[in-house]
């Protein structure tokens, strides 16, 4: 008999299981939130460079552009333009990261539905097997015949 097929090891087999569900879940959501935080700093980065680009945009209207200026402006987009491409980099390793907490929660949801279901019959086969002992138990039983007395 495989251990298994016992039933109190397969009952334990299936709650260690759902445990494991539990914990894919949680990771999963934590991966959520870690995407969802690095997509809004994504987004703000975007702003931080639409403001900076709009008022280099004001300033090159005014037309009193001088050389430092232009290369305080310059520096400046250099940095947000780092900084807002970290952000993307940040980005789509958190979606990866939870395109995989998502995977991991779909393979431990069936593990733990397989490992429910070995459970359940292990315990039918159980009942089942202590059923069978109990009739034949009772079979094997001598029964007074009335004929003898």
């Amino acid at each position: 008999m495989t251990q298994r097929s016992r039933p109190e090891t397969a009952r334990m087999i299936a709650d260690i299981r759902r445990l494991q569900l539990q914990r894919a879940v949680s990771d999963s959501a934590r991966a959520r939130v870690a995407c969802d935080l690095a997509a809004e700093r994504f987004d703000r980065a975007v702003v931080a460079r639409d403001a900076h680009v709009d008022a280099w945009r004001q300033a090159a209207d005014g037309g009193s552009l001088s050389i430092p200026f232009l290369d305080n402006f310059a520096c400046a987009f250099d940095k947000i333009a780092s900084e807002l491409e970290a952000e993307r980099e940040t980005v789509h390793r958190q979606r990866q990261a939870f395109e995989a907490s998502k995977q991991a929660l779909v393979q431990f949801d069936q593990l733990a539905e397989r490992a429910e279901d070995d459970a359940t019959r292990a315990d039918r086969r159980h009942r089942q097997r202590l059923e069978e002992r109990r009739i034949f138990e009772r079979e094997m039983k001598p029964y007074p015949f009335t004929e003898d007395r």
